[in-house]
């Protein structure tokens, strides 16, 4: 998910990281997304769909594992 969407997701006060601007975020998402790039133990699961549809997703990736 994008950093703004995942803040939304908090339940709590945001920590010391947390409270760092969307760029730093952001360029921290768009790192990992790069890592995952090519790499076969890598997997990027779309956690923009409900929570029960990322629960599967997550589910089926580790079955194949």
């Amino acid at each position: 998910v994008n950093p703004r969407t995942g803040f939304t997701r908090l339940n709590r006060e945001l920590d010391r990281i947390e409270r760092k601007g969307d760029g730093y975020h952001q360029k921290v998402r768009d790192g990992f997304l790069k890592l995952a790039q090519g790499q076969k133990n890598f997997f990027v699961i779309d956690a923009m769909q409900d929570i029960d549809a990322v629960h599967k997703k997550i589910i089926e990736t580790v079955e194949k594992i």
